[in-house]
């Protein structure tokens, strides 16, 4: 009974999911409104589908949610067309998971899938995220360039 007294709960847990939060919250209020106005900021698209994917709490889940929605709102896409690419990408990637042990080729391939379809989906509509058509594809590179390393360099 007396080690039991000299137990206490670490603060690290608390402070690491609320700067988790934090970040959260800025990616989601200040940062996403600044990708409409300055075309080269990245929108981090698969960093929101990685966070939806691998985070614990359904907190943080649904602030990556708001983002996307906020971000399809800002951009001009259809409505929860991007939650349909993500949803399928998810289907996508836990099938795979079975096969490929490597979390790093994991997030490479639902990186990959993610920026494909956006392409693709963005090519059928003819919307290029308000771009002149010349730049439209150089710009997605740039994107899944950006993010990929992003993904890739953060840690679960």
């Amino acid at each position: 009974m007396q080690t039991f007294s000299y137990m206490q709960r670490s603060g690290n847990d608390d402070r690491s999911w609320l700067i988790h939060l934090v970040v959260s919250f800025f990616l989601l209020f200040l940062y996403e409104p600044f990708t409409t106005i300055y075309v080269y900021l990245p929108p981090f698209l698969a960093l929101a589908f990685w966070k939806i994917y691998s985070s614990d709490t359904n907190l943080e889940r649904w602030l990556w949610a708001i983002y996307i929605y906020i971000f399809e709102i800002d951009h001009n896409l259809p409505v929860l067309s991007l939650f349909g690419i993500f949803f399928i990408i998810y289907l996508f990637v836990r099938f795979f998971a079975k096969f490929i042990l490597c979390q790093i080729c994991q997030k490479v391939l639902a990186t990959t899938l993610l920026y494909g379809s956006i392409f693709l989906m963005l090519r059928v509509m003819h919307t290029p995220l308000h771009m002149d058509g010349t730049i439209f594809p150089n710009l997605i590179v740039y994107y899944y360039f950006v993010d990929l390393i992003l993904v890739v360099l953060y840690e679960d």
